[in-house]
């Protein structure tokens, strides 16, 4: 091959790698086939909504949603939570319906900072799992749902009845690309309590722009904006809006604030190119940003994205451009919004965590936080999660957590708890007590690890704690291999059948087996009680306990419901109530053996040998008294020769010496008669039968 065409061959090979680099670099994004969000098109509200659900069932834990209010026309307007941390930022967009291209952006961003949080990926200088485990950023990706529709598809989205007025709010158009109010023809970004009263250019009634309303607020939509605003309290907003890539910052601040504002604004102006507007002396006002800058007195922000477009939409071909200059500015809000927060009233040390649960991402109505250096759990979530009931002693103050296996027994304020199982009862004890926040009792995350004897683990990258307990998890592991069982080596049939689970224990239906062994049984409010001959047997369903005579029986598989019939390890069953259970692998089958007749013959002999000394004859019983009077008299003789100067017992030891004189010679006399009544009657041990199960 001649020089000149390996040249060929390698500048075509470097113009490639150069493409490909280009066409996959962070700056000139395309997406990949993970992302859900798609910006790089016509993106409606429609769309917008199933990414949200998307985002949430993708990365849960990290993203939730929720609805704050409805638009005039009854749309669902939703909010949009990115992180984990106690600072909060808002952002939001679509406050104008032609301004669309803004939902686009405010969606990429949440999508592609939780993949990076994820994969703890960094984008430019900003480690975004560390932002994000810091501060959580609230998006509200379409403000004004009613106006996009409107814009995007016209008029065949709104009743027939309204059609009209919005043609006249129109100006006698159907073509709604320009339309920038919400479907009732007020600007939504004129509503605001900010300076409302002085707000220049409205048209004094609805129309497709400018119109301010009829009072501040008075719209479904900023209404929805301003409750949730004040609910969530945040250290900085940014309103996005289209077009001109001019960046809106300032409200009338004056000193330490405006220069803390501005030097902020020329931040996000460095980071997207976008030149910065000082305004006059009388700004006109009603905006977001503006009401929020001067009632809040922290940071607001609005970037008109895109060039300008004039009276229509940013066309969806510079969404490429509009990434690249945007894509680090929620990350540098967060930043800068997490350190205000730091410095200001509002800071709280406690910090929000995740929790899972054998792999479970658990949602609880008092979030699990870090206080001190250490790990905070809600007990009753978490316990119940793993098939345990918790209740409170109001005498005692102890909060008892049961489960088939064992009793957790502790106070709140105390560093030490009570520990029941099989193997007895032990103390544990912790550095840090136990605590309520918010009415909720809150345990150290190492105390459910101890108390269960399961495995924590904690990921300080995602402020996520992890619990696994096998005890309940185990137990579903069924074999499916119905199992046989023989009572008194009788094949037994059961509906559902006897089944293995976890590996190694064989379970039976409760009622079922009962009644095959002949046990009394009784159901009452979710409890079952067994009763046969000496032993009952009480199975609490609501604590999680079985009881055997009153006395705790804690079981190292738990009870199981199939099929709606209550399962129950036939283990349990045979050390309840004295049973011999055998298990064979080679025939799959388990052997009881119920010993009823065994324990009838067994009386009956221990019956007859207890009787047996009754069958003297009265001869012999004549005989015997005959003896014991003589000897009587002969004792009586010795004692009248005792000399008078030796003191004599008193009456309690003559008692007792007499009695255990009187034993000793019974007893002689009684092993003398059994010795001939067994001659005469000729029984030995080699001639009693006993019959063997």
């Amino acid at each position: 091959m001649g020089m000149r065409k390996k040249l060929h061959i390698l500048l075509i090979f470097t113009l490639f790698i150069s493409v490909f680099v280009t066409y996959w670099s962070d700056d000139n994004k395309v997406k990949a086939a993970s992302d859900i969000v798609n910006p790089n098109q016509f993106y409606t509200y429609d769309e917008m909504v199933q990414d949200i659900k998307k985002l949430a069932a993708q990365y849960p834990g990290l993203i939730t949603y929720k609805q704050i209010g409805r638009s005039e026309y009854g749309r669902p307007i939703y909010a949009v939570s990115l992180g984990k941390g106690n600072a909060k930022v808002f952002i939001n967009g679509s406050h104008h319906a032609r301004e669309w291209i803004t939902t686009n952006l405010t969606m990429d961003m949440i999508d592609q900072y939780a993949r990076s949080y994820t994969n703890n990926d960094a984008m430019g200088s900003y480690n975004v799992r560390d932002v994000l485990n810091k501060t959580t950023m609230w998006f509200v990706p379409m403000v004004n749902p009613d106006g996009v529709t409107l814009q995007q598809y016209g008029l065949s989205a709104f009743p027939s009845a309204d059609r009209l007025k919005l043609i006249q709010m129109n100006d006698g158009s159907t073509n709604f690309q320009r339309w920038k109010a919400n479907a009732r023809g007020v600007d939504l970004n004129r509503q605001y309590q900010a300076d409302w009263a002085n707000i220049k250019n409205s048209p004094g009634k609805p129309y497709w722009r400018n119109y301010k309303g009829t009072a501040p607020v008075n719209q479904m939509e900023s209404k929805a904006i301003v409750n949730f605003t004040k609910s969530i309290n945040p250290e900085m907003a940014v309103a996005y809006h289209s077009s001109g890539e001019i960046l809106y910052w300032n409200f009338h601040q004056t000193g330490s604030i405006y220069d803390r504002d501005h030097a902020y604004a020329k931040k996000i102006g460095s980071l997207t190119g976008y030149r910065l507007i000082y305004p006059g002396p009388n700004p006109s006002g009603g905006g977001f940003t503006d009401w929020f800058v001067l009632n809040y007195k922290r940071p607001g922000f609005t970037p008109e994205l895109g060039n300008y477009a004039g009276d229509t939409h940013v066309p969806i071909s510079e969404y490429s451009s509009i990434w690249s200059q945007n894509k680090y500015v929620g990350l540098y809000v967060a930043s800068e919004g997490y350190k205000l927060y730091v410095k200001s009233p509002r800071y709280n040390p406690i910090q929000p965590v995740s929790v899972k649960v054998n792999d479970k991402l658990m949602k609880f109505d008092e979030s699990a936080f870090i206080t001190n250096n250490r790990t905070y759990v809600p007990i009753r979530g978490i316990f119940e999660e793993l098939d345990m009931t918790v209740s409170y002693n109001a005498n005692t103050g102890e909060i008892i957590a049961s489960r088939w296996d064992r009793t957790v027994k502790f106070k709140v304020g105390s560093t030490t708890a009570i520990v029941e199982n099989a193997t007895g009862s032990k103390t544990i004890t912790f550095d840090t007590a136990p605590t309520v926040n918010n009415g909720r009792t809150m345990v150290p995350l190492r105390f459910i690890g101890d108390a269960l004897e399961g495995e924590v683990k904690w990921d300080n990258s995602t402020y996520t704690a992890s619990i696994t307990d096998t005890f309940v998890e185990v137990g579903k592991i069924k074999n499916p291999n119905p199992i046989n069982v023989y009572v008194n080596n009788e094949k037994q049939s059961f509906n559902p059948a006897a089944q293995m689970f976890g590996g190694d224990t064989v379970y039976v239906p409760l009622r079922a087996f009962f009644e095959k062994i002949g046990a009394k049984v009784t159901y009452d409010n979710y409890v079952a009680t067994a009763v046969k001959n000496n032993t009952t047997m009480v199975i609490d369903f609501n604590n999680r306990l079985v009881k055997v005579n009153g006395k705790t029986m804690y079981l190292n598989k738990p009870t199981l419901l199939v099929n709606d019939y209550t399962m129950i390890p036939l283990r349990l069953i045979s050390e309840a109530f004295g049973y011999e259970v055998n298990w064979s692998q080679a025939e799959w089958s388990a052997y009881i053996q119920v010993p009823a007749d065994v324990q009838q013959q067994k009386s009956e002999v221990t019956q007859q040998e207890t009787e047996q000394p009754t069958d003297v004859t009265t001869e012999e019983k004549q005989k015997l008294s005959a003896e014991e009077e003589t000897k009587t008299e002969a004792r009586e003789q010795e004692s009248a020769q005792q000399p008078i100067d030796e003191p004599s017992n008193t009456p309690e030891q003559d008692e007792t010496n007499n009695n255990n004189t009187e034993t000793v010679t019974l007893e002689e006399e009684v092993s003398t008669v059994q010795e001939r009544i067994n001659e005469d009657l000729s029984l030995s041990e080699e001639n009693v039968e006993v019959s063997t199960p």
